[in-house]
């Protein structure tokens, strides 16, 4: 448990959950409609709801019983976590409790409630100076804290003293350490020994459209969610997610969720690595009989974590394919059967000028100065620019769904097995590959061209002309593939991840709360993968100490990510092509022994990270 993986847990509810505490050896939640859930181990979850259409804010333990507040003043109490009590007294919304100094202090916007035992409960008169929304005891004080209001500090829940808010929208979380106060609201971090004097940093890695919802604090590190606060005027966009730091200061992103746009987030249909940043295009559906069109998505990102609209516009066609060349890049798409034309946006620095194609073309690639779309009907196009372009005559009718330079050609690939191949774009030579299913993705690294598809379908060639089947051990569709950090990646459906040092042996990695993946791409030692969302694998290299000789043959130590999955290869000359995989090294520490018995008098050594 690092904060860094997450995994989706059950049960399934019909409720959304709005506070989760730990007491002895129990996890407690609480939501909409009474919904209780308990779990010894936050993953296996039960059911315990209180039958009573009432619903739960806060949850805390304190004084040997789990106490939690709600709406119209709910409470519910319980010794164990699985039999409750509930109760109403005559407050508001009570959106948040904490106990400490003997006392249960619940928090219903100005006014403040108390109790010693969660069932007799009195109201404060004097109130809070401030509006809060949430409650936390530390260091031998309650804190409680709002949105812009600031925050208040008290001994004993009953008299308050006002914090001053500094800026925009301070104090929206607060947490605990075992010295210090840690308050989060907008994109500020504060930090407080007493709670009443406070430094502030500022997170950069928040979007001004997202504010920091909620932290807590363990295992020595932060972990905070990120919540959009409002549209951006730009598109619509607001990244949402999760940050964790070591200190408060130092904030890093692990991932994030679909954009919040408020009934249509954006479905990505390709996404690229092009002078030191991502991009990614793709759609916001709106329907065609609306006479809407379908509003362009561009996204851009120099980390894979947090994206930027580079522009908005309508289209009667959403983009599918993106490629980079001669300072630009070129999106494109024609996916609706019914129109017969492509959506076209040049990208120059960080401008979209948009243009319309009079053909259905669905992916494009750059090379020997020019640009290289595929697409319907095995319909195969050619353009300097993005603005002028000329028709090939292709050799197949097929849909052809990708395309692909390497070795000094062009590689496309689509329905039915079917793959052509041309030196120059203009003459192309079918390819017969032995599978009749649809190929969707191909990529050309390490001396190979791959090709992935329906049923789990992966093909390569040494050349484009002679293709090999392999075992991907999967029977989903694959939707792309993709070459970089000395790995083949290939994603589909399900959320599906393929990778491969070779192209011929692969391994499986799921994950299905990401739906869909419709492309995948490589850059800065990162991995992105795009669908319905975003997922990011950063592969860190692991660090190898000096080898030493030992009985056993050469002894490696390979530091590294602890739960990381190290590749250890070895060369006599260093070239390129010249590694070869001898084993691989799971960390379960921060550093792992590895041993090697070698079979030539010189011997280079390199760790590659697995997805």
């Amino acid at each position: 448990m690092d904060g860094e993986r997450w995994n989706a847990q059950g049960p399934t509810v019909n409720s959304i959950l709005y506070g989760v505490t730990h007491g002895p050896g129990l996890f407690v939640a609480v939501g909409e409609n009474g919904t209780i859930l308990n779990s010894a181990d936050g993953q296996q979850w039960t059911n315990v709801s209180l039958g009573r259409a009432m619903t739960l804010r806060a949850v805390t333990f304190g004084a040997g019983r789990y106490v939690a507040v709600g709406d119209n003043g709910a409470v519910a109490i319980s010794t164990n976590g699985v039999a409750w009590t509930s109760r109403s007294i005559s407050a508001g919304q009570l959106s948040g409790i904490a106990y400490g100094n003997g006392m249960f202090v619940a928090i219903d916007g100005n006014f403040v409630w108390t109790s010693p035992d969660g069932f007799i409960w009195t109201k404060q008169l004097r109130g809070l100076p401030v509006t809060a929304i949430g409650v936390v005891f530390g260091n031998g004080k309650f804190l409680a804290s709002g949105f812009s209001s600031g925050a208040a500090i008290s001994d004993d829940g009953k008299e308050w003293k006002l914090v001053p808010a500094t800026g925009y929208s301070k104090f929206s979380a607060v947490t605990i350490t075992e010295t210090e106060f840690v308050g989060l609201g907008g994109t500020s971090v504060l930090l407080s020994r007493d709670g009443e004097l406070w430094t502030e940093t500022l997170v950069g890695r928040i979007s001004p459209y997202s504010s920091i919802a909620a932290v807590a604090y363990g295992n020595g590190r932060f972990v905070a969610s990120v919540s959009p606060l409002a549209v951006s005027p730009l598109v619509g966009f607001f990244p949402s997610g999760i940050l964790i730091s070591p200190d408060a200061i130092q904030w890093s992103s692990v991932g994030f969720w679909n954009w919040g746009l408020s009934s249509n987030p954006p479905k990505l249909h390709q996404v690229i690595f092009s002078s030191g940043e991502f991009l990614a295009v793709g759609d916001v559906a709106a329907p065609l009989s609306s006479g809407e069109g379908t509003k362009l998505a561009v996204l851009r990102s120099d980390n894979g974590i947090i994206w930027t609209p580079l522009s908005s516009g309508i289209f009667r066609n959403p983009l599918t394919g993106l490629a980079a060349g001669r300072e630009r890049v070129i999106a494109l798409g024609g996916v609706v059967p019914s129109i017969a034309e492509t959506s076209v946006a040049v990208i120059q620095s960080n401008m979209v000028r948009n243009a319309t194609l009079e053909l259905q073309l669905l992916k494009i690639a750059f090379g020997k100065d020019q640009f290289v779309a595929v697409g319907e009907n095995g319909t195969i196009a050619l353009s300097p620019d993005g603005f002028v372009w000329s028709q090939a005559q292709s050799p197949v009718m097929n849909r052809l769904k990708a395309v692909t330079f390497g070795a000094d050609q062009f590689v496309a690939a689509g329905d039915a097995g079917v793959v052509v191949r041309s030196t120059d774009g203009l003459s192309w030579t079918k390819e017969e590959t032995g599978t009749s299913n649809s190929l969707e993705g191909g990529t050309y690294g390490k001396g190979l061209f791959v090709a992935a598809g329906s049923a789990g379908t992966v093909l390569v060639s040494p050349d484009a002309r002679q293709w090999t089947q392999q075992n991907s051990r999967v029977t989903t569709a694959l939707r792309s593939v993709c070459f970089g950090n000395d790995l083949f990646v290939a994603v589909g459906d399900g959320g599906t991840v393929l990778f491969s040092s070779n192209g011929s042996n692969w391994t499986q990695k799921a994950y299905p709360a990401a739906g869909n993946f419709l492309s995948v791409a490589s850059g800065n030692g990162k991995f992105i993968a795009v669908g319905a969302s975003i997922y990011q694998a950063d592969l860190t290299p692991g660090v190898l100490a000096q080898p030493s000789f030992t009985s056993a043959g050469i002894s490696l130590q390979v530091s590294g990510e602890i739960g990381r999955v190290y590749r250890v290869e070895a060369s006599a000359t260093m070239q390129p092509g010249d590694w070869t995989e001898i084993g691989t090294v799971t960390n379960t520490s921060l550093t792992m022994p590895f041993v090697d018995i070698p079979k030539s008098r010189t011997r280079f050594y390199r760790t590659v990270a697995q997805p």
